[in-house]
């Protein structure tokens, strides 16, 4: 009989004698990193478009207007980049340290740190699998449901709220590294 193969992770355990490091690479989408793409080629003939008519002045009258509208046109073609560039490229790396005893979260994309945050280890309750379904909270850095469309699926405790961290990881890969932070003894 032939079984089926289990699926490896896409995460990377280090344990190091300053603490626990895990490594998440974003989860591709190829279907939306292709639209994306697809949909950043119309944008750039339309912001060129739109730049061309407010340079030359053809606006005339509409160039308030459409000033108004290339505000809008360049903010929805930055986070379609942003999109393109962290499906790439992006990673979550998440390190449990010893000393000072903390719990760090950092998002990269091409080794760029766009996002940390530090948690007092001591503050932290209740590090758990969130497979749970939650009210979508889209531009909330503290909700479970992440503004690209993902789940954050590990949950803590701390102080009245309840943090996520783990973008795009299933329900078995964060059991995996939940399991990991509590062998450490760290949390």
């Amino acid at each position: 009989m032939a079984f089926v193969q289990p699926a490896s992770p896409r995460f990377l355990i280090n344990e190091l004698p300053e603490g626990l490091r895990v490594t998440i690479p974003a989860r591709r989408d190829w279907f939306i990193l292709l639209f994306m793409l697809c949909w950043l080629g119309g944008w750039t003939f339309g912001e060129v478009s739109a730049l061309n008519q407010l340079v030359i002045g053809k606006a005339e009258s509409g160039s308030l207007l459409l000033l108004f509208w290339l505000g809008g046109w360049t903010l929805g073609g930055l986070w379609a980049a942003y999109t393109v560039a962290w499906m790439l490229n992006g990673e979550e790396i998440v390190f449990a340290g010893r000393f000072p005893a903390c719990l760090s979260v950092q998002k990269r994309v091409f080794g760029i740190r766009l996002r940390s945050q530090d948690f007092d280890i001591g503050q932290i309750r209740r590090l758990r699998v969130c497979s749970e379904v939650q009210n979508f909270s889209g531009f909330s850095f503290r909700s479970r449901n992440n503004w690209l469309g993902g789940t954050n699926n590990i949950a803590f405790d701390y102080g009245a709220q309840t943090r996520y961290f783990g973008a795009g990881m299933d329900d078995a890969e964060a059991q995996i590294v939940v399991d990991a932070l509590h062998r450490v003894g760290l949390l």
